[in-house]
């Protein structure tokens, strides 16, 4: 899995090998920095902000 984050408040999932959108996740501001830290989780800097999302947050939509 891929994660990018961007200027247009968003964060991505990936599959690398297919190339296919897994998730989207919309944020109130624009994303600065994303880590993958232990247990999956992610944490993103948007705005003056901080997030950690859960490895369940970020299942694949269906």
């Amino acid at each position: 899995m891929v994660v990018t984050g961007g200027a247009d408040r968003t964060v991505r999932m990936w599959d690398l090998d297919s190339g296919r959108h897994l998730r989207r996740v919309d944020l109130p501001g624009a994303v600065s920095q994303v880590a993958v830290a232990s247990g999956g989780r992610l944490v993103v800097a948007f705005g003056d902000d901080l997030a950690i999302m859960s490895p369940q947050h970020l299942a694949a939509e269906r």
